[in-house]
C-alpha cells in the first residue's frame, strides 16, 4: 500500500507489468475497480494505459479477478494474493512497488 493507492504486479501471457489504483478498496465486493497499468510485451513494446477498461475485483479471502486490455482485447485473470494469507499486507514493500511504477514510466 502507498497512502491510499494500491499497486500490484502481473504476468499475463504476452504482457507483464504493474497496475495501480489511486484509491484502495477497504472491503471486498463484486465492484470493478478500474486501474492504470504500465508494462512491456514480449517484443519490448512499452505501455502506460489508463481509461482502457482494465479492472480488478477483490472478492475477499485473498481472491481477485479482473481484466487487462491489451491490443483491444481483454486478457482475463483470477488468482489469489501471492502471500496466500488473508491479509492486506504484501510480501513486496510499497517502496519497491513505487520504484517499479516509476521505472516503467514512458
Amino acid at each position: 500500500m502507498d497512502g491510499n493507492a494500491l499497486r500490484g504486479s502481473f504476468v499475463l501471457g504476452p504482457v507483464e507489468g504493474i497496475w495501480r489504483l489511486e484509491q484502495r478498496p477497504y472491503q471486498s465486493s463484486n465492484e470493478r475497480h478500474y486501474l492504470r497499468w504500465r508494462g512491456e510485451d514480449e517484443q519490448g513494446g512499452r505501455y502506460d494505459e489508463e481509461g482502457d477498461g482494465s479492472y480488478i475485483k477483490f472478492w475477499g479471502d485473498g481472491l481477485v479477478e479482473g481484466g487487462i486490455r491489451f491490443y483491444g482485447r481483454m486478457i482475463f485473470f483470477d488468482g489469489r494474493t501471492v502471500s496466500g494469507r488473508n491479509e492486506t499486507r504484501s510480501d513486496v514493500s510499497a517502496y519497491d512497488m513505487r520504484d517499479e511504477w516509476a521505472e516503467r514510466a514512458l
